[in-house]
């Protein structure tokens, strides 16, 4: 964790651990399908047909705006920086990485949320952060 657990917050306290993978498989023992169920909450409707993602930001956001009829300079939008990138600094990679069985239980755990918000499979196989993000990128 980059800033810190909260030493008050019981979630923080049950999964925190040194690596992203070690806390993912802590997640997934204590708390199985919580970004399933903390999606759920959100989006309640079926009748959504479009959902932005934070992998595709700018394509996703000029996507809504088009759907939308609004007008804008899809070239203002795309010179936007990038911001929160922190997975791809070398030592966060590492930390950050997934091995293929970790992959199949994050799949099995979040089914729900991948299939609702239209994420493919995950990549069976060993995947750094920065190649999982270079993958959902394009």
């Amino acid at each position: 964790m980059q800033y810190g657990w909260n030493h008050n917050d019981l979630f923080d306290m049950c999964c925190r651990r040194e690596t992203f993978p070690a806390f993912v498989q802590a997640v997934l023992e204590n708390y199985p399908g919580w970004v399933s169920r903390g999606y759920a909450g959100h989006v309640v409707r079926d009748d959504i047909d479009f959902v932005g993602k934070c992998e595709y930001l700018a394509d996703d956001l000029i996507s809504a705006l088009r759907q939308a009829g609004e007008e804008f300079d899809e070239a203002i939008v795309r010179s936007v920086p990038k911001v929160n990138q922190i997975s791809t600094l070398p030592l966060w990679d590492k930390l950050c990485g997934f091995t293929t069985e970790l992959a199949v239980l994050v799949s099995e755990s979040e089914h729900d949320a991948i299939r609702r918000f239209g994420y493919a499979e995950v990549p069976l196989l060993p995947i750094t952060s920065s190649e999982l993000l270079a993958r959902v990128s394009t």
